[in-house]
């Protein structure tokens, strides 16, 4: 399962920005300012490097860092 560093360490790959400046509250689209295909990188990444599924729809309700984070733990 993918922590939570870990998990920013991969935004910060996909957007450049340092891993200390991405916040749980940081929305993916209005704050780290990423784009539908950069969001579907993550998830991705996230499905490939760490054996976890995350279904579409869901995928389309996570808004949020924090969010993303809470998923990945429940699966």
């Amino acid at each position: 399962m993918a922590s939570e560093a870990e998990i920013k360490e991969l935004i910060s790959e996909i957007t450049g920005i340092e891993t200390e400046k991405i916040q749980n509250d940081q929305e993916f689209k209005s704050d780290l300012q990423m784009d539908s295909i950069a969001i579907a990188d993550l998830i991705s990444s996230l499905e490939e490097d760490y054996d976890v599924i995350i279904e579409q729809e869901k995928a389309m309700e996570i808004k949020t860092v924090s969010q993303l984070i809470d998923h990945v733990k429940s699966l």
